[in-house]
């Protein structure tokens, strides 16, 4: 493990310091960073190697998959453009969109819409092939119905990120990766990695690996990548210390170390202020301009704030929170997934110290069973993706056609999916009606789905 700390450290930046190196020492899978600030002292360590059975290891320089993480650094040129004129947040975005269907749908949607996750776009109605051209070629090709109309709901889409990518493209007169180094990385001294447009260097990026059900970790062979239409949903590659430098840059209200205005402040501070309610706190209680918002009761932060971003991709997983207060955030990064248990650990490490990182946290079994309104039951659809809501021993579950979840009643409209394989944590699962009270949609892990079949 290689460890850089500050000897001028305050009390609980040294105390930070020695839990998350004690916390990260632990860890069983292949390779991590975490970089993290605390009462003004920037660190980090690197943990493992760049893959099972391969001796390198992860230096300061490795570079790991953001996977979605990367979307924050889309918002946030996104947000540069509109700070100079180029973009704005609030008109329609139609005339800018490829001729074809997309213009029909997206026609009335906002740049506000796209970031904050309310366009009624589905996550991803793509197969892979339609992921290989641009994020514009993508919008031409791909776009179907909307779930609902712009400003209806919340529900998380990679596909809305590709639309900003497509805006981006289309106002800088760049690629998505070239603009993001230039007008982003560039000023804040950080080198991307572009990994679905261009490979990197061998060596420089972490294998990717899988946690199976029985604890097995296992190495996942090289991918052609989802294409560069993807980029800005899932396309960037940084060591910690990178995706740190974004935060801090959004903590001073879009200053760079050097003092440069390279954001707006009012931008940089709406981008991570809650602008939207989630409808389900296990993924985040409010969604901002990019940022996820999340709250933890026990934190000193104004109103128990914290905003950040998850990434879990095939093989890598990220993590990123800041307190609103701007007194401590941290980064992690791992060649894993899930690492659920060791974000947990490392998290549960900090709070002893009094550092709540906020979280999302699972719901609470419902303490008696009731039953289940039977409107419920239905097929819905996100994109690709199909769920079923189907009588199960004198209930209900929810079904993708492979596992199948039993619901319990957790009050109108609401349950809680209760996984039987070990290591799954509940998750909420809520129907939304609509004017006429029928059952029009089912709200589950950020997604919404629109009701196809009763």
């Amino acid at each position: 493990m290689t460890m850089i700390g500050k000897t001028a450290a305050s009390t609980l930046a040294r105390q930070v310091r020695d839990a998350i190196r004690d916390t990260a020492s632990t860890f069983t899978i292949p390779g991590v960073q975490v970089a993290w600030s605390c009462d003004g002292v920037v660190d980090h360590l690197e943990h493992g190697t760049i893959g099972a059975g391969r001796p390198a290891p992860v230096t300061a320089d490795t570079r790991f998959p953001l996977a979605s993480v990367t979307k924050v650094f889309t918002a946030t040129l996104a947000m540069q453009l509109v700070g100079d004129g180029t973009l704005d947040l609030d008109a329609p975005i139609g005339d800018t969109l490829p001729p074809g269907r997309c213009r029909e749908v997206l026609g009335d949607v906002t740049l506000r819409h796209l970031l904050t996750h309310t366009s009624g776009l589905e996550d991803d109605p793509a197969e892979t092939e339609g992921r290989r051209g641009s994020p514009g070629q993508y919008l031409r090709l791909c776009t179907r119905e909307r779930l609902f109309a712009p400003g209806e709901h919340f529900s998380y889409a990679n596909a809305g990120y590709v639309a900003v990518g497509h805006l981006i493209e289309a106002a800088s007169g760049e690629s998505w990766a070239d603009a993001v180094q230039a007008y982003l990385l560039d000023p804040i001294e950080v080198r991307g990695g572009f990994f679905l447009s261009e490979p990197l260097p061998p060596g420089l990026m972490a294998d990717g690996h899988v946690r199976r059900p029985d604890g097995e970790i296992a190495g996942l062979p090289p991918s052609p990548g989802e294409g560069r239409a993807w980029a800005p949903c899932c396309g960037l590659a940084l060591n910690a210390q990178g995706l740190l430098a974004l935060v801090r840059l959004h903590l001073a209200d879009g200053r760079t170390p050097l003092g440069f205005p390279l954001l707006d402040a009012a931008l940089a501070r709406e981008m991570r202020a809650p602008a939207v309610p989630v409808p389900d706190p296990t993924f985040a209680d409010a969604w901002g301009l990019g940022w996820a918002v999340l709250r933890s009761g026990s934190s000193p932060v104004p109103d128990g704030r914290w905003f950040g971003h998850d990434g879990d991709d095939a093989g890598w997983t990220a993590r990123v929170r800041a307190s609103a207060d701007g007194e401590f955030a941290i980064a992690m990064l791992a060649s894993c997934v899930p690492v659920d248990e060791e974000w947990g650990r490392l998290v549960g490490a900090l709070q002893e110290l009094g550092v709540d990182v906020g979280q999302a946290s699972p719901p609470a079994l419902p303490a008696r069973t009731v039953p289940i309104d039977p409107a419920v039951a239905g097929g819905y659809e996100n994109g690709g993706g199909r769920l079923w809501v189907v009588p199960d021993e004198g209930g209900y579950a929810l079904t993708d056609g492979r596992e199948r979840v039993p619901l319990r009643a957790a009050g109108p409209d609401r349950c809680v999916g209760v996984p039987g394989e070990p290591g799954d944590v509940p998750f909420l699962v809520g129907f939304l009606r609509d004017d006429d009270g029928a059952v029009g949609h089912l709200f589950q892990r950020g997604r919404v789905s629109r009701r196809v079949a009763a």
